[in-house]
């Protein structure tokens, strides 16, 4: 069997290697999109698992019984439910609508209620009866565990709305050095 050995060394057109290159780089984005968003689901289907055990497991009772002044339980559990409702809600909003404004405004409200379930949390939690007496429990573990998601989340809603409402400034602060650009480029074109 005879092979031409000129024919194996033929450099592929550097075009056809971008384009190799390119489809390799949009495969792995969404392959890391997809492990990101199964990596999601998966940790809040765990959080929820654990979250209905510390609740199953330690009841409001034993903490009134041991900490007469303390709703860590209740504050879990309505927490948990409000944040998912405002989160969905948050979600809804987002793919419905697309102005600035009404999105800024929806992050504000998820802010506040975050926020607001941040506040109680902590003062359920960091309390020396409840260090005291129910540091080794499953429902100790799964409350820092949720104070310190709500932490973060709240972090990032502040995050978002500020460079939005910065972007927002600067865009209705400053439309004349936008349009004394615009209108200099297209003198020079004329």
């Amino acid at each position: 069997m005879i092979t031409n050995k000129e024919t194996k060394n033929i450099a592929k057109p550097a075009s056809e290697k971008k384009s190799l290159l390119a489809e390799c780089c949009t495969s792995f984005g969404l392959i890391s999109i997809i492990l990101l968003i199964l990596g999601v689901l998966v940790g809040i289907t765990l959080f929820v698992v654990y979250m209905i055990i510390g609740l199953s497991e330690t009841s409001n009772r034993d903490i009134q019984e041991t900490c007469s002044d303390n709703n860590l339980w209740t504050s879990m559990l309505a927490s948990f439910i409000i944040v998912s409702l405002s989160t969905s809600n948050t979600a809804k909003s987002q793919y419905e609508t697309q102005k600035s404004e009404q999105n800024i405004s929806v992050y504000l409200c998820s802010l506040i209620i975050n926020t607001t379930c941040l506040i109680w949390i902590y003062n359920n939690l960091f309390t020396d009866c409840i260090h005291e007496n129910f540091h080794d429990t499953t429902l100790y573990t799964i409350a820092n565990i949720q104070f310190y998601t709500y932490f973060i989340v709240t972090f990032i809603y502040t995050v978002i709305i500020s460079v939005t409402l910065i972007i927002l400034c600067y865009v209705s602060c400053c439309p004349s050095k936008t349009l004394k650009n615009q209108s200099e480029l297209e003198n020079s074109i004329i």
